[in-house]
């Protein structure tokens, strides 16, 4: 009497959605049981124990479980499965009888762990650019730890209205903003590449974008301009132009080089460095 009224404190909230199906009675004090999926296959491996005595088993190959020496009452199977929902059945037991029947186990959804997806010469990209190459050399040059690597999400994170409003967040770059037909431009300035603007590369999708079309340039100098006023002018004036050609709600992922120690030696001997954009 005592084991019936602590199963039917047990039950509380525990639903059962009928889908055990009762068949043949077997001896006083047994359950025997078969798991099944709803397509009708057999279940292994999986744990029933009966409450409240807790004795329990494992279903063999063909989903057969087998309970013994159990106490007349109602008994609760509590029934668990790699890659099935947890089950609640239960079972009441005549004082010289036992009970057999078919318990059928529902699937559910396992959390996959994160796809690692590896390019090309060991490449490491996340799933969302596996079937891409278009950013691999992204990925490649991001592997060496050189220069600051902005990601989709960081670059809308900052919510900048221009590319030179996006660089202002970055360690070692100082860009002062003027608006346009100010007797001063806007200036923008490397820590560990001088000039201004600096004497850095361009690139958009990898293709490299001169900066200085129609601007004299003083060999050999980090200035762009040829050293006057009006050619430094010109100069940052179309530094800002070409930067600002492109909007950042443009740009899936960008690159940026701020000196010689941190350039790849594939973005250009002629600068100390690099700011490489990759659009959607």
């Amino acid at each position: 009497m005592t084991h019936a009224l602590l199963a039917i404190v047990l039950l509380g909230g525990i639903p059962d959605d009928g889908k055990a199906r009762q068949d043949t009675v077997p001896p006083r004090g047994t359950i025997r049981g078969q798991l099944r999926t709803p397509g009708g296959e057999s279940v292994s491996q999986a744990v029933v124990r009966a409450l409240p005595s807790g004795l329990q088993t494992t279903s063999d190959p063909h989903g057969a479980f087998l309970l013994t020496g159990l106490d007349p009452g109602l008994v609760v199977l509590h029934i668990r499965g790699l890659g099935f929902q947890v089950r609640y059945v239960q079972v009441a037991l005549a004082p010289n009888s036992g009970w057999s029947g078919t318990i059928q186990l529902e699937w559910v959804a396992q959390m996959l762990p994160e796809v690692v997806v590896r390019g090309r010469g060991g490449i490491w990209k996340p799933p969302e650019y596996a079937d891409t190459h278009k950013y691999d050399d992204f990925f490649r040059r991001m592997k060496f730890g050189a220069g600051t690597f902005l990601d989709r999400e960081t670059i809308h994170r900052r919510n900048a209205g221009t590319l030179l409003e996006l660089l202002q967040g970055v360690p070692g770059i100082v860009v002062r903003y003027n608006p346009p037909g100010s007797l001063s431009p806007t200036t923008v300035r490397m820590a560990r590449c001088g000039g201004n603007p600096p004497n850095l590369a361009f690139y958009i999708d990898g293709f490299r974008v001169p900066i200085t079309a129609g601007v004299p340039q003083t060999a050999g100098s980090v200035t762009f301009g040829g050293g006057s006023p009006e050619s430094n002018y010109k100069a940052a004036q179309a530094f800002e132009e070409t930067l600002d050609s492109i909007h950042p709600r443009d740009i899936e992922m960008m690159e940026i080089y701020r000196g010689v120690s941190e350039l790849p030696s594939d973005l250009g001997r002629d600068v100390c460095a690099a700011i490489v954009v990759w659009t959607h």
